[in-house]
């Protein structure tokens, strides 16, 4: 079986109706390839002294109120849409508001929008009162004509499908070497960067390109129809044919590290169950990846 197919087949198992409603959300990233985060402000306050006298239920409701990042269900499954959903979970950018902020799935950040994909190995920034990473469109995928909606979720993963002009699935799984697109239908692979692209070479696997861009990263892309992507001006790459299949990039660490991310190509994650077994102060954890 294809591993399109078997991607569709078993995201729809995905879907876990047993949380809480989504009451509210912080953003992740801005748009801007900056964030930074804002150093607590300090208040002096006597001793004894009440830090409100205005009714509680007031001031919670005030807040309540004043919160504008509410679930935007239209890009929700119908089957979602109408069961409780995670709250507070580390996808929910995808789903708040306009659904066009970045979610840390680490080691990448995605953003999931219409017509494209955006992957980012984000940079570090920090002084000595923050840490903080960086954002940057380091590889977009080209959806044209197609929308996403979130159609599946558990501990550890969510998953995108476009529909229109392109059918594809995205699993955005944590701690996944790869970021994965599958293209359900024949589709031509057009990929861009932010920066300049400086050296693109086959890989020694089939279906693999070694990019290097000229932030001094370098890149693994690996299409599983084979297909060798070439270059087409300066901040992008094309697919010559139109292919079917996954489409898996991942960054590069050292030159050593492409043998065993060819051997993890054809493998891909597309969620896990999380049990947890606890015996007195100590706990143990498990994921079985699908």
């Amino acid at each position: 079986m294809p591993l399109s197919d078997r991607i569709r087949k078993l995201a729809q198992k995905f879907a876990s109706p047993h949380k809480a409603h989504v009451s509210g959300s912080s953003r992740v990233g801005s748009e801007e390839t900056e964030c930074a985060v804002q150093p607590a402000s300090k208040t002096r306050m006597a001793l004894g002294e009440a830090w409100s006298a205005s009714d509680p239920r007031t001031v919670m409701g005030e807040r309540v109120g004043a919160n504008s990042y509410k679930v935007n269900t239209e890009l929700l499954d119908a089957r979602l849409a109408t069961t409780p959903i995670p709250t507070n979970t580390w996808w929910q950018n995808l789903i708040v508001e306009c659904g066009d902020q970045p979610i840390v799935m680490g080691p990448y950040m995605v953003k999931s929008l219409n017509e494209s994909v955006v992957v980012c190995a984000p940079t570090e920034m920090h002084s000595n009162t923050f840490v903080a990473s960086a954002w940057h469109d380091d590889w977009r995928m080209d959806m044209a004509g197609s929308t996403r909606r979130v159609v599946a979720y558990d501990s550890v993963s969510v998953t995108v499908r476009y529909e229109g002009s392109s059918l594809a699935t995205v699993p955005l799984v944590k701690g996944a070497v790869f970021a994965t697109i599958v293209l359900d239908t024949q589709t031509v692979v057009r990929l861009s960067t932010i920066h300049a692209i400086i050296g693109v070479d086959a890989g020694d696997a089939p279906g693999s390109t070694i990019v290097q861009l000229n932030n001094g990263s370098t890149w693994l892309i690996w299409c599983e129809s084979n297909v060798v992507l070439r270059q087409c001006g300066m901040s992008g790459l094309e697919s010559p044919i139109p292919m079917q299949g996954a489409v898996r990039l991942a960054l590069v660490a050292t030159p050593s590290a492409i043998p065993a991310l060819l051997s993890a190509s054809t493998a891909i994650p597309i969620g896990g169950d999380v049990s947890i077994n606890a015996t007195n102060d100590s706990a143990e954890f498990a994921i079985a990846w699908k």
